[in-house]
């Protein structure tokens, strides 16, 4: 185990939220190596329908690092020599997993395996003696060891070869400049409302498509962010009528904690909003109340969905159901729009 292998211990995990298990281990290697993560969570606004469940990560795709940090996220598949070979020429890695699949993972925390999830983990060292990959795990907060089997069995992404999948986090190890902090708010919050828009004008931040199934794949999934997947949700809302009531039940349960989720993870970027912009008193004021209004909107949501589940038979339920996601999808925009032209105008203080 190298020196700053050993030093990267003594850092803190940055867990951003339920399902965000990729992201967090961004923010991890951000902090790890001297990087403001707070910037990354300056282009973090999004909501996507995902396995029916709203979320609100980011496809690895959008994630802005190359812009941002001068980081890019290569994607590769590979067996553990690969792997081994990458992370000896310094560079971290974030590999898939199965929670399942790791010893130290708690079996309480393995929810949507079953739906065909997988998680993410940080490899940020090779420990040459003992033959282990040094892992960082910011959603238990985890710092390990994975010998070669075990990493097999964990991440094996092909029953029929050894094969692994993962992001090569490629840029300079050193912390290097981000771009001005008044442009990286400029550019953060544009592409926060574009991207909520889904108006298709957010170019992606890796590496395009290769072939043509996968930007299918990647059309497809764009179809489900932003205003789009509130359309998604409020499709299934209407359906889950004829869904029995264990599917019902299960599919409420599971975005009543992503949606919880959501909630503390947009607190998290205005945060970062309010810490690295210079807003007027105003324009601070006027901010908070817009995110008063969405969370106490996003708590109204879950209470919703608790009371049409109790009575799927009572429409009018469902028609507040209905009108609490169109209330919502107006209030986020409106917010997004807010925060647009106050961080173009640099003095921020927009009404």
């Amino acid at each position: 185990m190298t020196g700053e292998a050993t030093e990267m211990r003594g850092h803190k995990h940055i867990y951003l939220g339920y399902m965000e298990c990729f992201s967090s281990c961004i923010l991890t290697y951000l902090h790890m190596t001297g990087r403001d993560e707070r910037i990354m969570l300056l282009d973090y606004w999004n909501l996507k329908y995902d396995r029916r469940t709203l979320l609100s990560s980011k496809d690895a795709r959008h994630i802005a690092l190359k812009y941002l940090y001068g980081i890019e996220l290569q994607f590769e598949k590979g067996d553990t020599n690969r792997l081994i070979h990458w992370i000896r020429q310094g560079y971290s890695v974030i590999a898939f997993t199965t929670a399942s699949g790791l010893d130290y993972f708690p079996r309480a925390y393995v929810t949507m395996e079953s739906a065909g999830l997988n998680h993410a983990i940080l490899i940020y060292g090779w420990n040459e003696r003992q033959r282990t990959f040094l892992i960082s795990d910011p959603v238990v907060h985890t710092w390990a060891e994975l010998t070669l089997e075990q990493m097999l069995h964990a991440g094996m992404a092909r029953t029929d070869r050894e094969e692994l999948h993962f992001f090569i986090l490629s840029g300079d190890s050193s912390p290097v400049s981000s771009p001005d902090t008044n442009i990286c708010l400029a550019y953060a919050s544009n592409r926060n409302l574009k991207h909520y828009q889904a108006t298709g004008n957010v170019n992606p931040d890796v590496n395009k498509p290769a072939d043509k199934w996968s930007s299918i794949s990647l059309l497809l999934q764009n179809r489900k962010i932003g205003i789009n997947a509130w359309t998604c949700f409020g499709n299934d809302v209407k359906n889950s009528l004829d869904w029995t009531r264990s599917k019902r039940t299960a599919w409420v349960k599971q975005n009543n904690l992503s949606i919880s989720s959501i909630k503390k993870i947009r607190s998290k970027i205005w945060g970062a909003y309010r810490e690295l912009a210079s807003l007027s008193d105003d324009a601070e004021l006027t901010g908070q109340r817009h995110m008063n209004q969405i969370a106490a909107a996003w708590n109204h949501l879950n209470f919703l969905l608790l009371k049409y589940n109790n009575k799927p038979e009572d429409r009018s339920a469902m028609a507040a159901l209905i009108k609490q996601i169109e209330c919502l999808k107006e209030l986020e925009l409106r917010f997004l729009m807010w925060l647009d032209e106050a961080m173009r105008r640099g003095d921020a203080n927009a009404n």
